[in-house]
């Protein structure tokens, strides 16, 4: 049972390097819309030091606004996976370890 947690342990910790390379290649951040006079104008939404940094889109194509938003959900998608493999490394680890409760 020991070899098969390790294995796995392992997997699950190649997983986590794979994502995290992934997640790296990907865009940080949101877009907003803001309306201002009635014009819409696109901005990047991204945070630097506990401080949000607003870009400005200005004359995107819409080719380059699908691909902005599908590398954007695709981060976060990553993120959210990377989340789960990182519970279930210490859930692993705590079983390897002898700690009680790791459910």
């Amino acid at each position: 049972m020991e070899g098969i947690l390790r294995q796995e342990l392992l997997r699950l910790k190649e997983t986590e390097r794979s994502y995290i390379r992934e997640i790296a290649k990907l865009r940080k951040g949101s877009l907003q819309e803001k309306r201002i006079k009635g014009i819409a104008y696109l901005y990047l939404i991204s945070s630097k030091k506990s401080k949000l940094s607003y870009r400005y889109l200005g004359g995107i194509s819409e080719e380059e606004l699908k691909k902005l938003k599908e590398d954007i959900a695709l981060r976060k998608k990553y993120q959210g996976l990377l989340k789960e493999v990182r519970q279930d490394i210490k859930r692993i680890t705590k079983i390897l370890h002898g700690k009680r409760r790791a459910v």
